[in-house]
């Protein structure tokens, strides 16, 4: 038995030595402070300062490492729907500058600073990113903000529980691989949970038959709003437009959220499951989940069984 500290680094889905970097540096500075610190000595805030001289030497060794980005409470969402007015607020991992443009230029560190949430009342593209005290930029966040009317629900006759679906055989790694196949099986499913349960998958998905399938039919939403949307599956498509497209991503976390005005009632919805393997991660390990959330609620609900039909 050694008595110290020991932080771990699980890399199983780190493809790259720029990413390894990016997940652990600044991290193991941490490590350090942990470590090497006594326990009167710890001061965060002061810690968060050197921070920045620690990145500059970091910067002389070409580490790659991690810079706050702006980040919007509730979960970050590059595509803005509101109605009326939409006011963005941010927030960073630790203090630092933040500046932003509205007029499609690229941000510099002489940009407007973020001090306060940015309001829009037309549609726009905002460009924001982080600023560290030696001049070194984050990554540019775009973010299209677009005004719209609610898309108006439809009247459905003789409509019943669930969703059709159709499945065809094979491993696909993109929607468009699966537009000509003529051959499908076609069922009605009760929830989207069994759209990743065509077959029987375990921890090593050895010997696996892989297929492809699309759920459609329609979805009922409570009330009038803005709602975000965000979900594992291939593609999410509501009112015939492409909300969430998810090609080429390691199907682990929603990184492709994206928003829209809804009004109350039933609206066409698509999803597309494929199984595969990305980056390690089968995408059958998923739960086929769809969630939403109105723009003046926190939390995201999946779309339940009770809200789905068919004709």
């Amino acid at each position: 038995f050694i008595k110290g500290v020991q932080c771990n680094t699980w890399s199983e889905y780190m493809y790259t030595n720029d990413l390894r970097e990016y997940r652990i540096f600044p991290r193991i500075l941490a490590l350090s402070e942990i470590g090497w610190t006594p326990l009167d000595k710890k001061d965060y805030p002061d810690f968060e300062r050197r921070i920045n001289n620690a990145c500059v030497r970091l910067d002389a060794y070409d580490v790659n490492y991690y810079i706050p980005q702006p980040e919007q409470p509730g979960g970050s969402c590059n595509f803005v729907a509101f109605t009326d007015k939409a006011t963005l607020a941010f927030t960073t991992s630790r203090p630092v500058k933040v500046v932003y443009t509205t007029d499609g230029t690229e941000p510099t560190p002489e940009s407007s600073v973020y001090d306060a949430p940015i309001e829009f009342t037309e549609s726009g593209t905002l460009k924001i990113r982080s600023v560290l005290l030696s001049g070194k930029m984050s990554p540019t966040r775009v973010i299209t903000v677009e005004k719209q009317a609610y898309a108006p629900a439809v009247e459905v006759a003789d409509k019943k529980a669930g969703l059709n679906m159709k499945v065809t055989d094979g491993m696909y790694l993109k929607s468009s691989e699966i537009a000509g196949n003529a051959v499908w099986k076609e069922s009605v499913i009760k929830s989207l949970r069994e759209i990743t349960q065509v077959v029987k998958t375990d921890e090593s998905m050895r010997g696996v038959n892989q297929y492809a399938a699309v759920a459609s039919g329609y979805v009922n939403i409570p009330e009038d709003g803005v709602y975000f949307i965000s979900s594992d599956l291939e593609e999410v498509w509501i009112d015939g437009k492409l909300l969430v497209n998810n090609e080429g991503e390691v199907k682990r976390f929603s990184r492709n959220d994206h928003s829209v005005a809804l009004a109350g009632g039933l609206h066409e919805i698509k999803a597309v499951f494929l199984g595969h393997i990305i980056g390690g991660w089968p995408s059958n390990w998923n739960n086929g989940s769809i969630r939403m959330r109105k723009s003046d609620t926190d939390k995201f609900e999946p779309i339940k069984p009770e809200q789905l039909f068919y004709k």
